[in-house]
């Protein structure tokens, strides 16, 4: 029991083989869902991650409906 513990332990610690290219890179990471103390591998290309990342950054913008800022000036000076 505890030796098959050790190894499933080692196989997820492995890390996941690398794309010919950047954006198609396959990255794996350990993610615990709600109501289980156990983790679950994901593993999803480099690309979705960045498209989802744009679309929650897309949709938090829009629902705090602010003005938008360029994250190279920092945020707007009251005048």
């Amino acid at each position: 029991m505890i030796l098959l513990t050790i190894t499933a332990f080692a196989a997820a610690a492995q890390p996941a083989p690398e794309a010919k290219k950047a954006e198609d890179a396959v990255v794996c990471k350990n993610r615990i869902p709600s109501g289980t103390r156990f983790a679950k591998r994901v593993c999803r290309k480099q690309s979705e991650i960045d498209a989802q990342a744009e679309r929650d950054r897309r949709l938090m913008d829009e629902l705090q409906g602010g003005p938008k800022m360029n994250p190279d000036e920092g945020p707007p000076r009251p005048q």
